[in-house]
């Protein structure tokens, strides 16, 4: 017969706890919708807190939007949830920083055209289309981004100088790696 367990209980995992955010996470939205975002601006939009460790495939999570079901909206009024992750919002107190993250969860909310009765249909962006804009605004804002920086940078300095000649260089000059 198998092992049952050691006997030991894990300690449950500690739910994450969703407040509503403070009125500066509004007006940073507000200030970056009214400048990058300007498709949101008939959107109904509720900004949430999220405490708690956060991570999704091992990559810290920053900020997330949802666009809200048919039944959200009818109790909400909202046509997205934007859920900044407060720990992260509190480590960081650089306004630059903190927009950076704004603008990053905002580029996720989208509008696609208009229903048959004018109104605005609402989506959610794929990554890709997201990211490319707000490095160009933000520059390299987190680790992850600089990381992939270095790696590019070191990718071109290896093309600069092929491998095949590299080792020739090498023969030429007694050198060996």
């Amino acid at each position: 017969m198998g092992r049952r367990g050691s006997g030991r209980v894990r300690a449950p995992k500690p739910k994450p706890e969703y407040k509503d955010a403070s009125p500066e996470v509004q007006k940073i939205a507000a200030d970056i919708i009214s400048k990058v975002h300007g498709c949101l601006a008939e959107a109904g939009i509720t900004y949430l807190f999220r405490t708690g460790k956060w991570e999704n495939r091992g990559q810290l999570v920053y900020g997330k939007a949802d666009k809200c079901s048919a039944k959200q909206k009818h109790f909400t009024g909202s046509d997205f949830v934007v859920i900044i992750n407060k720990d992260i919002w509190d480590a960081n107190p650089d306004k630059k920083k903190r927009e950076a993250i704004m603008d990053n969860t905002l580029s996720y909310c989208g509008r696609g055209d208009d229903d048959k009765e004018g109104n605005p249909k609402w989506c959610i962006n794929t990554p890709m289309t997201v990211f490319s804009g707000v490095i160009r605004r933000n520059g390299l804002w987190t680790d992850g981004l600089q990381t992939i920086a270095r790696a590019k940078d070191e990718y071109e300095q290896m093309q600069i100088i092929p491998f095949d000649k590299a080792k020739n260089e090498d023969k030429k000059t007694g050198t060996d790696n």
